[in-house]
């Protein structure tokens, strides 16, 4: 009946107490009353004790009774679930979804992907993320998730790989530029960006017919030597046409601001976005490539009418072999296609089969390239030659097991010149070839269908049929490095190969790579490589990403110090170190030229005739304009004591009798120790320390006593009880007790302070603590004039008082 109805219209009531008609009968037959009580108890028996009809989850069996039936519907069994859904709905009772779905429900096939494209947002992910972030730390840095270090403690491992392994790294965070378009035009344009006064330019002969690729400083336009903005790389194409076509590789820190610049000078702008196809990409492999410029369509484009300039971010991948056996490692991976016994239709036909004089050219590539392979090290070929090939899949010529790759036992051939500009022809450069070789790539369930079709299990390449010789081919490029070319350095260390191949295909080559004996690093054995030859990193002082970068490690180590107690904490007060996260270039310049801005001097020949100077000591003529920082490479002697160079390190000049006595027995002399400076912010701090803490307790009772009011019902009226914002100011107010700045940097020390270390560390090329850093060429010249002889300076780590004996070295 209907709930709104009144009680007295359900049915008879024995209502005869409240005036109605109903009352109740003044007996009860005893057998009628308890056969009718029998029936309906033998009826909730019944259904009770029927193991096919359950009430409750109580009423399960025990073997099926589980905790998780409370909360998931389909944990209990399908043959009772119905009953248990009728059930539930009659008790008005429903489960909802979970908040949060189960791990394993939000890692479907079919959801992953998206995921993962998902998480890419704010932060690009490498092709190799995957295989990264299961065995190294990785960092987020310059728009991209980066690998940092491995997770297995193998830093001297990495060195010893670059030494004499194979040292693999991740390089396609680089932002390559494409410059396309009239050849005197392009050069004009970044002639006013460059200098050949610091070496190879765009123009130089040596890498102009894309023989060799180049390396150069790029400034903002006609500011040379200032406005520096970062190294680039660049290769030129090898045609002879009017129009030509240079990659420019840049570090993602300042990539933006150089394509500012090239838009600038070249009086560019953005092509209007062409109308593309906005479904969804086909296939697992165009799926994962969804945040990159891939196909080339969806590349920025910029021109001017004869000139373009196109952005290849994210469309190619470049892995750096480093070390003597990255060339038995590239040889056992990469194998050259045979067009001789292909006959399956493809891009590759089409490019190397058809023309002859395309047919001629990659015969030749092959026939250089097995000479290549039996050179026992990467040094031993000329600088920077670049070797273009064509090569199979990497996932059919990768081996089963993790192997080391070595040198066959013939001699290497000599080789007097590399490849001519005729013979350098690549589809690499086409960008309809490289969206085809990676719309076209076979995803792993292909590949394993053909391994599965197989009789003999295994893809061989070199010893398959002729009908095996179709296998999927991707154009590569090779660029070879020098390595280490520093005076008193090991010769050709950090030598090596660049891979340059198109995107979809980096995880697959990163694996064979593994495979065949490389050792994976991340950037802090990049750190490791670039203090170990001698090479300045990408960021340089006198260049806004140096100066952001500097910022944010200070920004990082002061939190690390401020983290620990007080009484952990170096006192640089009383050390005398006025700013020991940081290099005051500018503080350095100003007391020593009275400049406000600083440059770093690359002038080869200026360096070259210093450097004889610091030799020899000839006199050195004037150096304009002033205010220059110069690069040197520091070194701690093993016989003047022990030591270790550390960043952020003073370089001093050293006065008459110091260098002498470094090294000598403690009986006979004293070390030269900085006096212990007086700290005037001691007291302050205490004082301000028991101030802070008086009122944080007594914010403490006045949020007591509101909690206490509140519930009893009192009034409560307002305060700024809010401490947050108290301590952050109290924070900031310790740091700057703690290290307080500082006008100047020069006199502030025993020593005259000339420069600072920016990498140092244990040098395992050396057997000693060396590094690398920055000297004021007016405090070198005073350094000159002052010391007769040599070429030691006394070196003071923010961390110790005492100073030590080191040598410097001009970076050339």
């Amino acid at each position: 009946m209907d709930e709104d109805q009144p009680i007295s219209s359900r049915g008879p009531q024995f209502d005869e107490l409240l005036g109605g008609d109903e009352s109740i009968p003044p007996s009860v037959v005893v057998n009628d009353f308890l056969e009718a009580r029998i029936t309906e108890i033998e009826a909730l028996s019944s259904v009770i004790e029927n193991p096919t009809q359950f009430a409750s989850r109580k009423d399960f069996p025990r073997h099926l009774r589980r905790r998780a039936m409370s909360h998931n519907v389909k944990r209990i069994p399908k043959r009772i679930r119905g009953l248990h859904e009728s059930l539930r709905e009659k008790s008005n009772t429903r489960e909802g979804p979970n908040k949060v779905p189960r791990r394993k429900w939000r890692r479907r096939p079919r959801e992953l992907l998206k995921e993962y494209n998902r998480r890419q947002r704010k932060f690009i992910w490498l092709e190799t993320h995957i295989w990264h972030a299961k065995r190294f730390h990785m960092v987020e840095k310059w728009g991209y998730k980066l690998p940092y270090r491995p997770c297995d403690k193998n830093y001297r491992a990495c060195y010893r790989a670059s030494a004499e392994h194979c040292l693999l790294q991740d390089f396609s965070y680089l932002n390559c530029i494409e410059l396309r378009g009239d050849f005197h035009c392009i050069i004009e344009g970044l002639k006013c960006h460059t200098s050949d006064r610091t070496g190879n330019t765009f123009d130089s002969r040596l890498v102009i017919d894309g023989r060799r690729s180049g390396r150069t400083m790029f400034y903002h336009g006609n500011r040379f030597p200032r406005g520096a903005i970062g190294e680039v790389d660049f290769l030129w194409n090898s045609s002879i046409e009017k129009d030509r076509v240079v990659w420019i590789w840049a570090h993602p820190a300042y990539a933006a601001e150089i394509i500012y610049d090239l838009v600038t000078t070249f009086g560019l702008a953005k092509e209007e976005d062409m109308e593309t196809d906005n479904t969804p990409p086909e296939g697992v492999e165009m799926e994962k490539l969804e945040k990159r410029n891939v196909p080339f369509c969806r590349t920025p484009k910029y021109s001017n009418g004869g000139l373009r300039m196109t952005i290849l971010k994210d469309t190619l991948n470049r892995f750096r072999l480093t070390g003597p056996l990255s060339q038995a490692v590239i040889a056992k991976v990469l194998q050259a296609v045979d067009f001789k016994k292909r006959s399956v239709d493809d891009w590759a036909t089409k490019f190397h089969g058809e023309d002859p004089s395309r047919k001629l050219v990659y015969s030749n590539q092959v026939k250089v390239w097995r000479k290549v392979r039996s050179f026992t090290s990467p040094a031993q070929l000329p600088p920077n030659c670049v070797m273009p090939l064509t090569v199979y899949d990497p996932r059919f010529t990768a081996p089963k097991i993790r192997t080391k790759a070595m040198y066959s036992e013939d001699g290497p051939e000599l080789i007097q010149s590399p490849l001519e500009a005729k013979e350098l022809t690549s589809p690499i450069w086409s960008s309809d070839v490289r969206d085809q070789v990676t719309a076209d790539k076979l995803s792993t369930a292909q590949v394993n269908e053909m391994r599965s079709d197989k009789l003999v299990p295994g893809l061989d390449v070199e010893k398959a049929e002729s009908a095996d010789i179709n296998f999927p081919a991707i154009p590569v490029l090779l660029l070879q490095r020098p390595g280490s070319q520093q005076m008193g350095k090991r010769l050709g260390y950090n030598s090596g190969w660049d891979i340059i191949c198109p995107a979809g295909y980096g995880m697959p080559l990163w694996v064979a790579l593994v495979m065949s004996g490389g050792r994976a690093a991340g950037i802090r054995e990049n750190e490791l490589l670039e203090r170990e030859s001698w090479v300045i990193g990408p960021f340089v002082p006198d260049s806004d990403a140096g100066l952001r970068e500097d910022n944010e490690r200070k920004k990082e180590l002061l939190d690390k110090h401020f983290r620990l107690p007080p009484a952990k904490r170096h006192n640089y007060t009383e050390l005398g170190v006025p700013s020991p996260f940081k290099c005051q270039w500018d503080l350095l310049v100003r007391d020593w030229s009275d400049q406000d801005e600083f440059y770093v001097l690359r002038n080869k020949f200026v360096l070259r005739s210093l450097q004889n100077s610091l030799d020899n000591r000839v006199k050195v003529c004037r150096i304009d304009p002033p205010g220059a920082l110069l690069a040197v490479s520091i070194t701690f002697p093993p016989h003047k004591g022990k030591g270790l160079l550390s960043p952020f390190a003073h370089i001093c000049i050293p006065q008459k009798g110091d260098t002498e006595l470094q090294g000598k027995p403690h009986a006979s002399h004293r070390p030269i120790v900085e006096p212990k400076h007086q700290d005037a912010n001691r007291t302050k701090r205490r004082e301000l320390h028991t101030l802070h803490q008086s009122l944080l307790k007594r914010l403490a009772r006045k949020r007591k006593k509101a909690r206490d009011a509140k519930k009893t019902g009192k009034e409560v009226t307002e305060t700024d009880a809010d401490s947050k914002e108290i301590v952050e100011e109290h924070a900031k107010l310790l740091q700057e007790l703690w290290l307080p700045s500082n006008s100047s940097i020069k006199n502030h020390c025993l020593r005259t302070v000339i420069g600072f270390v920016t990498n140092g560390d244990y040098s395992f090329t050396e057997s000693m603590s060396s590094g690398v850093g920055y000297l004021s060429l007016d405090g070198l010249l005073y350094y000159l004039s002052t010391v007769p002889v040599g070429n030691e300076v006394l070196v003071r780590c923010t961390n110790s008082s005492q100073y030590r004996s080191a040598r410097i070295n001009i970076i050339l």
